[in-house]
């Protein structure tokens, strides 16, 4: 009884999340670095963001279930 009595509340406080993580390459297939990764919940506008790492790859973690629109801007690229 106690465990089960321990054990409720964590499981109230789940939430269902994703991640979500790629490479940003040129034409030439060049990684770019210090891309800054958008992702905009479209529920609510929340906005995520990373820049990418030295080999062009980007993670966003804990992301909540829903719909996105993804986003990727560096000075210099269209």
């Amino acid at each position: 009884m106690f465990q089960l009595l321990f054990c409720a509340p964590v499981l109230a406080w789940q939430t269902i999340t994703g991640t979500l993580s790629g490479r940003v390459i040129d034409e030439s297939l060049t990684p770019l670095v210090g891309v800054v990764v958008r992702v905009t919940q479209l529920s609510n506008g929340f906005v995520y963001a990373k820049k990418t790492d030295l080999q062009g790859i980007y993670r966003i973690d804990f992301l909540p279930a829903g719909e996105y629109r993804i986003e990727a801007a560096k000075e210099g690229y269209k």
